[in-house]
């Protein structure tokens, strides 16, 4: 195998010694040495940083230090820049950042990992992540080693499975230290840059299928088990690298005189997201004319929960003709994460999923004529209750554009949460080819995850599919729709539902999904791809976090197809 491994050079990846005679030649360092050692060199943007699992291109213009790219990754929830030994190596002959990870020292198996019984410690490998707690384990936290602590992780990501743990404070790293063996005869998946690859092992074929992965000037390794390797990169030339002790956790923003646009008052707010709208007026602003986008934030916050969770990509576009601003929630976090170690994941502490309310504006309705006027209302909000003679039922109605959420109480009302809900379709079946579409669209993204939103346009009248982006991996999916914004809050487009994919896995609503899916809508995922003729699907309808299930065939025309 010609991939002309220089272990001893990584491993002893400090600045070059020099003599005496050296030293006094060089008066002037230009380069800025940590004690860790290494280089902390400024490199020319825009730029791609190439991770054991991950891809990341970082734009801009100017110059950046490495310091400040692994602090900037760090902040984006990279914890494994916490680890010393953790390093990034920059290559001038392809202006790419790689990742180095072969000097990082795990614990030994019978090793302590928490020190206290409230500690919560994220587990990072580039795209992979999660959080762990003493809870998670039926133990007291003193007695949970190192190796236990690796196995839970291997359970729920199986590609981890006989790594190790590098632990520093509150963050953790998997350590796979083990060279693979490439004359076992078997074949394997190697992971690149968070993609899988899988290979025979002659050596021929392996150099040649990693070739492009292999920029001159460095050296791979291959780390991991009897099936599943990760390509480590090694640096051939000593002390060229960062290699930080410790990266200060900070996520503070970057302080700009960027003066925030002002929106004038009164405007319709339309959500996209779940197809409503607020008309927001001077007096809900203490009489301000206009307002700035940090303010309806604020405003809408104590209303809807998703204006409060600082963790979504938000964007408003404003049409001055129709005196409409658009707000469209562009971002979340889905996954086949399953176990209490992922309950919080992405929820702040505080949070209660029980509270997850859409509060909205609500009317009462007193009779059960004017309840039937509200299911076909567009964009309307109701609390209902004694509606008739000899009626007790209460019940919350939310009737959207494409279709009627009815929330019941139960007999009697006490203020609290639904207990069950109905969803009732407005729009037309969606043809059967939309879902071809999903499914094809799912399959060409394996292993990863992917997350797709279906539109329709009141225009055209017709369905269409837009492909969300984002970081993904093989049990999670960080989908962005940046992209689509401009799409997604034009007028004409209604938001029918959102599917995302368990890959070859299961198709079921996780923890994570459930803590993404707290606000009103239609939901799908679907699993068994590339696994099983007939792929698994399962679809729902969300109100205040409340679900009733849903057939594909409540959604979907009758085809004939595999999928009725």
């Amino acid at each position: 195998m010609d991939f002309n491994f220089d272990l001893e050079s990584f491993f002893n990846a400090t600045s070059p010694k020099t003599s005496k005679k050296e030293e006094k030649q060089k008066p002037e360092k230009k380069e800025v040495k940590k004690a860790s050692g290494g280089k902390d060199i400024d490199v020319t943007l825009p730029v791609t940083v190439y991770g054991r699992n991950f891809k990341k291109d970082i734009g801009g213009e100017g110059t950046k230090p490495l310091s400040q790219i692994a602090r900037d990754l760090l902040n984006e929830g990279f914890m494994e820049f916490m680890i010393p030994g953790i390093g990034l190596i920059f290559n001038e002959k392809n202006n790419a950042i790689y990742v180095t990870d072969n000097a990082v020292n795990p614990l030994s198996d019978k090793s302590q990992v928490f020190t206290k019984e409230d500690q919560v410690i994220t587990v990072s490998d580039g795209e992979v992540r999660g959080e762990f707690s003493p809870s998670d384990f039926d133990k007291d936290f003193d007695e949970i080693t190192a190796k236990e602590f690796a196995q839970k992780w291997a359970e729920i990501n199986p590609t981890y499975e006989g790594c190790g743990i590098a632990v520093n404070k509150n963050a953790a790293f998997p350590t796979l230290s083990k060279v693979y063996n490439l004359k076992t005869g078997k074949e394997i998946e190697i992971i690149v840059n968070g993609e899988a690859v899988r290979l025979t092992p002659e050596k021929a074929v392996i150099t040649e299928a990693l070739k492009e992965y292999i920029p001159e000037g460095l050296a791979i390794t291959l780390v991991g088990n009897n099936e599943k390797a990760f390509v480590s990169y090694v640096s051939l030339k000593k002390g060229d690298g960062f290699y930080p002790e410790q990266l200060p956790n900070s996520s503070a923003k970057v302080k700009t005189n960027e003066v925030e646009k002002k929106y004038p008052l009164p405007v319709t707010l339309r959500i996209v997201t779940w197809n409503t709208e607020y008309e927001l007026t001077p007096e809900m602003f203490g009489g301000k004319e206009k307002v700035t986008e940090s303010e309806i934030t604020k405003f809408m916050a104590e209303r809807e929960r998703l204006f409060a969770d600082k963790s979504r990509k938000v964007d408003m576009l404003y049409s001055k003709e129709h005196n409409l601003l658009s707000c469209m929630f562009l971002s979340g976090k889905k996954g086949a994460i399953a176990g209490t170690a992922y309950q919080n994941v992405w929820l702040d502490e505080t949070d209660d999923e029980d509270d997850a309310v859409h509060r909205g504006i609500f009317k009462l309705i007193r009779s059960k004529t004017e309840l039937e006027k509200c299911f076909n209302t567009t964009y309307y909000g109701n609390y209902c209750g004694n509606m008739a003679e000899n009626d007790d039922r209460c019940m919350k109605l939310l009737s959207l554009p494409h279709g009627v959420f009815l929330g019941h109480y139960g007999k009697e009302y006490e203020g609290s949460t639904i207990k069950s809900l109905e969803f009732k379709r407005k729009l037309p079946l969606i043809p059967v080819n939309i879902l071809d579409e999903v499914v094809e669209f799912f399959e060409s993204e394996l292993p990863n995850e992917a997350c797709v939103t279906v539109i329709y346009n009141k225009k055209t009248e017709k369905f269409s599919v837009i492909k969300a982006k984002g970081r993904c991996g093989t049990c999670f999916i960080e989908y962005d729709y940046s992209n689509a914004s401009e799409l997604l809050c034009d007028p004409s487009i209604i938001t029918v539902m959102m599917i995302h994919s368990h890959g070859s896995g299961n198709a079921f609503f996780s923890k994570l999904d459930d803590a993404d899916e707290m606000y009103p809508g239609v939901f799908g995922v679907i699993g068994g791809l590339g696994k099983i003729d007939t792929p698994q699907m399962k679809f729902r309808a969300r109100l205040d976090g409340v679900s009733c299930n849903l057939k594909v065939t409540d959604l979907f025309e009758r085809s004939g197809n595999v999928y009725d």
